[in-house]
């Protein structure tokens, strides 16, 4: 089931992004982005928000994430994220980005998990790109979804 829904989730990227170069860095001040797709148990969206100027390689932004379990157990999760963004200059459409995130699951008794986040994002266009993301603490997770430039 998950296989066929990631392989519907990118055939759905690949036929409404239009093929065209984006010229200009992906993630940058000011900058806001949104995700959905699926996780290793159900759904999830996100906005994120860029914060900083240049600082070293890369620039800084938060935003937060809500999700809902659907295959192993019931109730919704949420948290705040921050992220460090690293430009890669010959590869403008790349967004990599390294991070952290504090998620709460506040469906019966409240659970608080910090994780350690890595992210990455291609843009096919100047708004619609594939995201990619890995969570690690206890366990380990992942997702995968579609990433919009707002």
């Amino acid at each position: 089931m998950r296989t066929l829904l990631s392989a519907l989730a990118i055939g759905v990227v690949l036929f409404l992004a239009p093929v065209q170069k984006s010229y200009g860095q992906v993630f940058t001040k000011g900058a806001l982005i949104g995700e959905v797709g699926l996780t290793g148990v159900g759904l999830y969206g996100s906005l994120e928000y860029g914060v900083s100027d240049k600082i070293g390689p890369g620039r800084i932004g938060v935003g937060g994430t809500v999700g809902l379990p659907l295959w192993f157990s019931f109730g919704i999760f949420l948290g705040p994220e921050a992220y460090y963004h690293f430009e890669i200059p010959s590869v403008p459409q790349l967004d990599l980005a390294a991070g952290l995130g504090l998620y709460l699951y506040p469906i019966g008794n409240l659970y608080i998990s910090p994780s350690i986040n890595i992210l990455g994002r291609y843009f096919f266009t100047d708004k619609i790109g594939i995201a990619v993301r890995g969570n690690f603490w206890v366990g380990a997770g992942g997702s995968i979804g579609v990433a919009f430039k707002l």
